[in-house]
Formats: structure tokens, sequence, C-alpha cells
């Protein structure tokens, strides 16, 4: 049995000044990174399994380390994401996708200042 069809979007994009207070807020321990010169961004993770109706998001505020390419953060991110959003939708929705079967055409990655 194949896997069903996903659609997967993610975004990285600049954090607002709001989302990095919140996110300072939720994990105080995030001040170290942001004084250590890492820059906060936001990305979002969204995954629909378009024959089951299932969709899974993620989203929040990021740090990346100093001289990583946005790019490279967001690749970074997209996998860590998508390895946890799949083991979520194994978990509790039963659905059986690996990493591997998602071809690269289905996923959506935006990197926008």
């Amino acid at each position: 049995m194949s896997p069903p069809p996903l659609r997967v979007r993610a975004l990285l994009r600049t954090a607002t000044d709001a989302e990095i207070t919140e996110a300072l807020e939720r994990n105080p321990g995030s001040a170290r990174l942001r004084t250590a010169g890492y820059e906060p961004a936001w990305f979002e993770l969204d995954v629909e399994v378009e024959d089951e109706g299932a969709t899974d998001s993620q989203f929040g505020v990021v740090w990346a380390e100093p001289g990583l390419s946005r790019e490279a953060l967001a690749n970074d991110e997209l996998e860590q994401a998508l390895e946890a959003t799949l083991q979520g939708l194994r978990d509790f929705e039963g659905i059986e996708v690996e990493r591997d079967e998602i071809p690269d055409e289905a996923i959506d990655l935006r990197v926008e200042d």
C-alpha cells in the first residue's frame, strides 16, 4: 500500500517584535541565545494528508545560530518539524508516512524577509 498524498507548506520569515516577546516570555532561557547572537525567525509548517482530511501544523519562533543563512535555517527547521509532524500523524491518526516517501515536489518551502 502506498502512502497517502501529502501537501507540505512551510514558511520562514522575520519574527515580529510581539512574537519574539512572547517566545521570550514562554521560554526565558531563549534570552541566552539572543545574548549569544542568535537571530530569531518565525517558522510555520502545515502538513495536509489529502485522502484522509487530516492536517497538522507547527509554528513558532526559532533561533538561528550566528552566520547560518536563512535558507539553511529554513531547511533545518523543515526537516525537524516535518519529522515530528509525521510522528504525530503515525501516533494519533494512524497515518503511516515516512520522510523519504514525500517527493520534493510535494513540499513548498518559502523564505521571506
